[in-house]
């Protein structure tokens, strides 16, 4: 089969903790039975059992990511010096496990793994061991991406596939299909684990577009005539393609480098080899831990927030500096803590997956709006809270606005500058008289607030609007000043009212290209009537 391999590069972004290559401190159990790994969350079945000589592991969700995270490879090593190599073992991810009190089960094979040469039942009489462990990448020297249809398939109404030998320390975020030569691409979603579906099957041959990431790159590998026009269910097909990225180092020294056996994390001695999620002691400890949640926040003393909703701006891309993306996850900390809700673009990369995703998992209540045309390039396939498709970009901005209380922007490119300015330019106009916040992260926004004095002292702006939105380099700053904010009263600006104004007749036979500019303009108006 001929293939034809396109590679474009993009600025994406993933979490980082997936394909971080820092070392974590932790415990790791093992399953008892061989084949408890097989049949995992990952949806690899019987093949599990060829990945890396059974050497498998169960992973816990911040690493699993709802299946991303199926197929990473981890190096793990115990810290008894006794029984334990300096080597340690490479897994590989084929299931999720929901035991908190470790972040992998491995398979037998897995934890002996870890053992010095003829230590194997020692290692095992542990039950469970205290653990440092970081990503290192998959080697598939002989083996392309293959793309396995499952049995599940029903040509041509509904076709789902997996993705075997996923090289490098990768996770693929994003599948399209298409027929082979066609254009039109259909965007699959992720069932679970590592299979894909679509119930818009291409007639034909079949090609894939895959985003592929890398800590916070990404890529869209391109591979032409993959699945034949007479595809089988069961078999597995290949792409043509090895992928080898290789995530930058983001941690400190301390952090980055193997520790030398250091002293071990106090021992969980009553938590046997796995599975004993059942048992009293695991339902004890739940308990423990929202008992000490609960009386933690009846001390802290919430101030309640004038707003309700937040409109976040941001890039889909995370940028070159982590200190974005901090600044992106500072922020939803500091909204979960207010208990304010997040309205945003609808995206599931970038900062704006970021956002999202942290404010989600801290409880508040995610709206995405987001344009049907964008739904490929901006979604991974993984909803975030609620998430609403709308025609276009300007019905996109309306509905953020008319669903939010504030607007807050953070670093990002044409998009985000243009949402910004639009708001800001609603306010001028006195179509709103909501907060308008900039987080200048480490003088990201400084040549515009520049250029906005310019304009000001050039007289462009009239000087009381030169504060008519505010800024601030950090969240919590930059939230207790929208919380303060007053509407800058200017009487030289009318209050407009889009509703009124589109009520009233257009003008007598106007021009065809006059008519097209006024159906325009009604449609605008229309949009963004508050």
């Amino acid at each position: 089969m001929f293939n034809l391999v396109c590679l474009v590069s993009l600025l994406l972004a993933s979490s980082a903790i997936a394909c971080d290559r820092c070392v974590h401190q932790s415990k790791v159990a093992f399953f008892s039975k061989a084949d408890a790994l097989q049949s995992g969350a990952c949806g690899y079945g019987s093949l599990a059992i060829g990945f890396n000589g059974g050497r498998l592991a169960a992973a816990a969700p911040s690493i699993y990511k709802d299946g991303a995270g199926c197929g990473a490879c981890f190096q793990i090593r115990c810290k008894n010096e006794d029984i334990c190599s300096k080597e340690g073992t490479t897994v590989i991810v084929t299931d999720r496990n929901n035991d908190n009190r470790t972040d992998f089960v491995l398979s037998s094979r897995g934890f002996i793994g870890m053992a010095k040469k003829g230590m194997g039942q020692d290692i095992l009489k542990l039950g469970v061991a205290d653990v440092e462990y970081k990503r290192v990448p998959c080697d598939y020297k002989d083996k392309n991406l293959a793309v396995r249809v499952e049995e599940s398939s029903q040509k041509p109404n509904y076709l789902a596939v997996k993705f075997l030998y996923q090289g490098g320390q990768t996770e693929i975020v994003a599948v399209d299909v298409a027929q082979v030569g066609s254009s039109n691409w259909n965007f699959m979603t992720r069932n679970y684990g590592a299979v894909w579906d679509t119930s818009r099957v291409p007639n034909g041959a079949l090609q894939f577009r895959m985003v592929v990431t890398s800590g916070f790159d990404g890529k869209w590998y391109w591979a032409k005539n993959v699945l034949p026009a007479d595809w089988k269910n069961g078999v597995i097909y290949d792409s043509g393609l090895q992928i080898t990225d290789i995530a930058q180092e983001g941690c400190s020294t301390s952090a980055g480098i193997w520790l030398s056996f250091p002293s071990a994390v106090p021992s969980l001695s009553h938590l046997s080899a796995y599975p004993s999620s059942s048992s009293s002691t695991t339902a004890n400890n739940t308990n423990r831990i929202h008992s000490t949640v609960r009386e933690k926040r009846m001390d802290e003393k919430l101030v309640k927030s004038r707003f309700k909703r937040v409109c976040v701006f941001c890039g889909s891309s995370s940028g070159k500096r982590d200190c974005y993306r901090e600044a992106a996850l500072d922020l939803a900390r500091e909204l979960v803590a207010k208990r304010l809700d997040l309205v945003y673009g609808g995206g599931s990369i970038g900062l704006m997956g970021s956002v999202a995703q942290a404010v989600h998992a801290g409880g508040g209540h995610v709206l995405g709006i987001i344009p049907r045309a964008l739904v490929g390039k901006e979604r991974t396939g993984e909803t975030v809270g609620e998430v609403r498709m709308v025609g276009g970009m300007h019905q996109r901005k309306a509905e953020m606005a008319r669903h939010s209380d504030c607007f807050i922007a953070l670093p990002g490119g044409y998009g985000t500058l243009e949402e910004l300015l639009e708001v800001i330019t609603w306010a001028q106009l006195g179509i709103h008289d909501k907060p308008v916040g900039l987080l200048n992260v480490d003088g990201y926004y400084n040549y515009l607030l520049t250029f906005i004095d310019k304009a000001v002292d050039d007289g462009f702006i009239r000087p009381s609007q030169r504060h008519i939105f505010v800024s601030a380099p950090n969240a919590k700053e930059l939230v207790q000043k929208l919380e303060e904010y007053v509407p800058v009263q200017d009487g030289g600006v009318a209050k407009l009212n889009w509703t009124v104004e589109i009520e009233q007749p257009p003008p007598p036979s106007p021009t065809p290209a006059a008519s097209k500019q006024v159906g325009f303009t009604a449609l605008k108006k229309a949009e963004i009537a508050l």
